[in-house]
Protein backbone atom coordinates (compact mmCIF):
# COMPACT_ATOMS: atom_id res chain seq x y z
CA UNK A 1 0.00 0.00 0.00
CA UNK A 2 1.71 3.50 -0.96
CA UNK A 3 -1.41 5.62 -1.20
CA UNK A 4 -4.80 5.60 0.23
CA UNK A 5 -5.38 9.08 -1.05
CA UNK A 6 -9.53 9.45 -1.34
CA UNK A 7 -10.40 6.32 0.61
CA UNK A 8 -11.99 6.51 4.15
CA UNK A 9 -10.80 4.46 6.91
CA UNK A 10 -12.64 3.55 10.48
CA UNK A 11 -10.05 2.44 13.15
CA UNK A 12 -12.23 1.02 16.35
CA UNK A 13 -9.96 1.11 19.43
CA UNK A 14 -7.64 3.81 17.88
CA UNK A 15 -6.80 5.19 20.83
CA UNK A 16 -3.99 3.08 21.91
CA UNK A 17 -1.46 0.53 20.79
CA UNK A 18 -2.23 -1.56 17.48
CA UNK A 19 -5.54 0.75 16.76
CA UNK A 20 -3.98 3.65 17.43
CA UNK A 21 -0.73 2.62 14.96
CA UNK A 22 -3.45 1.53 12.12
CA UNK A 23 -4.75 5.22 12.59
CA UNK A 24 -1.41 6.87 12.16
CA UNK A 25 -0.08 4.49 9.54
CA UNK A 26 -3.25 4.99 7.05
CA UNK A 27 -3.19 8.29 7.89
CA UNK A 28 0.30 8.96 6.57
CA UNK A 29 -0.90 7.20 3.42
CA UNK A 30 -3.40 9.43 2.69
CA UNK A 31 -6.38 8.33 3.81
CA UNK A 32 -9.41 9.95 5.96
CA UNK A 33 -9.30 8.81 9.18
CA UNK A 34 -11.75 8.66 11.69
CA UNK A 35 -11.13 6.42 15.33
CA UNK A 36 -13.51 4.97 17.91
CA UNK A 37 -12.69 4.12 21.45
CA UNK A 38 -14.65 3.73 24.97
CA UNK A 39 -13.45 7.20 26.77
CA UNK A 40 -14.72 10.24 24.47
CA UNK A 41 -11.88 12.38 26.32
CA UNK A 42 -8.95 10.14 25.36
CA UNK A 43 -10.58 9.51 21.80
CA UNK A 44 -10.68 12.91 21.34
CA UNK A 45 -6.66 13.48 22.29
CA UNK A 46 -5.51 10.57 19.85
CA UNK A 47 -7.73 12.29 17.17
CA UNK A 48 -5.49 15.88 18.07
CA UNK A 49 -2.06 13.18 18.47
CA UNK A 50 -2.85 11.97 14.71
CA UNK A 51 -4.11 15.54 13.12
CA UNK A 52 -1.14 16.90 12.95
CA UNK A 53 0.50 14.19 10.43
CA UNK A 54 -3.07 14.26 8.50
CA UNK A 55 -5.54 16.86 8.10
CA UNK A 56 -8.28 13.85 7.36
CA UNK A 57 -8.48 12.61 11.38
CA UNK A 58 -12.02 12.77 12.79
CA UNK A 59 -12.79 11.60 16.67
Amino acid sequence: MDDMTGQTVLVTGGTAGLGRATALGVSRLGARVGITGRDDARTRSAAVGISPRSDTTRA
